[in-house]
């Protein structure tokens, strides 16, 4: 029995045994059912339309599905640090100097359309509003940057479920790294 099975045969009478009375709704999709991507992007220089652009093409590059296919989004990454760096003037003296770097990084998730709207489709049949579709190990490591975890350490969360896991690592706001099963 595949979750959305599941999840239709049993929203309703969780909703009427718990006396739940919600008429919104956020759903937070199991990582299982998608398709996770960190992709580093070059240099972005110019307009957000442009960067929308460079997006699109990534993700159509990296989502093993043709994008009529699929649920998707991104969230931009910016990670900037400094860096002490040695330079050498004109007459050969070297100074110490700090080094402003930065990068971009889109974090793509997709979801294939009937795995998303086999909960959609229920949750509008129970008569609820769907303000959201989110990936749940995201939240996680949303909730984590929130709650501002110590940002000086490196952080791992983990979520564990029955039908696989992801690890979301976090360094020193110089990125992330992700692994599902």
């Amino acid at each position: 029995e595949t979750p959305g099975e599941w999840f239709d045969r049993n929203y309703l009478d969780m909703l009427m045994e718990g006396g739940f009375t919600a008429k919104s709704v956020r759903l937070a999709l199991p990582a299982s059912n998608s398709f996770l991507r960190l992709s580093k992007l070059p240099a972005m220089l110019g307009s957000s339309s442009t960067v929308s652009r460079i997006i699109e093409f990534e993700a159509s590059q990296a989502v093993p599905y043709a994008m009529h296919e699929v649920e998707w989004g991104y969230q931009l990454l910016h990670h900037e640090w400094d860096e002490t760096v040695e330079e050498t003037d004109e007459d050969g003296n070297t100074q110490e100097v700090t080094v402003t770097n930065e990068e971009y990084e889109a974090l793509f998730v997709a979801v294939k359309n009937e795995d998303v709207a086999c909960f959609t489709d229920v949750i509008e049949r129970a008569g609820q509003k769907l303000l959201s579709v989110e990936l749940a190990a995201l939240n996680i490591f949303n909730a984590a940057v929130i709650s501002q975890v110590n940002e000086d350490e490196c952080t791992m969360i983990l979520e564990i479920g029955g039908k696989g896991e992801l690890t979301v690592i976090s360094e020193n706001n110089k990125g992330i790294h992700s692994k599902d099963d």
